[in-house]
């Protein structure tokens, strides 16, 4: 969904937090460590102004940092996914490629899985305007891995090609990977960096989006609050 950044006509998120706060958050490590290598970093965050390397910072441990710490010591997000005329991206065609590459390695289509899985990664790197796409790929050695370590490049790949793109469809593909047989985010090895002060405990991510208070107070038919690990409807 296309908009024209004309008042009226301005991406969603980039006016509610104009019209609010603002844009005032960094990079997390999570993705500065994902991204390690990629030719898509630049084009998803900026380097840090004070030391012009990607900096970003633990999810959860904003509290722990220094007051002398400003901004400009952190990674930002670019104009990729931030900007009043940004699209609203529905389904991607390098998502498309990632759910082929899947289905193939799983469940064994017409497709081969390498070849939709290179062929995510390029469009992504198209989009986004990232150079080195094919070299990246012959790095990450798909053809040699296992299919349990294949099914982890398909999802983290995903997962970076969204980032800043598809918010939500990214949060929804961590979730419904990280399970017991293939440990990706939330693994001690795994990509999500682990809170210090986290309120869940170490290695313990949110699952699902509480009920708004509003809706607990007003609405009579409201179902009981759940709790931030509650299991997704897939993993019952």
């Amino acid at each position: 969904m296309a908009f024209s950044g004309d008042k009226g006509s301005e991406n969603p998120m980039f006016a509610n937090f104009e019209r609010s706060l603002g844009n005032f958050y960094v990079a997390s490590n999570s993705s500065i460590k994902a991204l390690a290598g990629d030719p898509r970093i630049d084009k998803i965050y900026s380097k840090a102004k004070t030391t012009n390397t990607h900096v970003g910072i633990d999810q959860g441990n904003i509290d722990l940092l220094p007051f002398t710490v400003v901004g400009n010591d952190f990674s930002r997000v670019t104009e990729l996914g931030y900007r009043k005329d940004a699209p609203v991206i529905f389904l991607s065609d390098w998502e498309v490629w990632f759910l082929r590459a899947e289905a193939a390695l799983k469940y064994g289509t017409s497709d081969n899985d390498q070849t939709a899985f290179a062929n995510a990664i390029t469009s992504s790197c198209a989009y986004m305007g990232a150079t080195g796409a094919q070299d990246f790929i012959d790095g990450l050695e798909y053809s040699i891995k296992t299919p349990t370590d294949k099914q982890k490049l398909i999802v983290t790949q995903k997962w970076i090609s969204m980032n800043g793109l598809q918010e939500a469809e990214a949060w929804a593909e961590a979730r419904r990977h990280d399970v017991p047989e293939t440990k990706i985010f939330s693994s001690a090895n795994g990509l999500w960096t682990t809170p210090t002060k986290s309120a869940l405990g170490p290695q313990v991510f949110p699952s699902i989006y509480l009920y708004p208070e509003s809706e607990q107070s007003f609405n009579p038919n409201a179902p009981a609050q759940r709790k931030l690990t509650e299991k997704v409807f897939w993993d019952n």
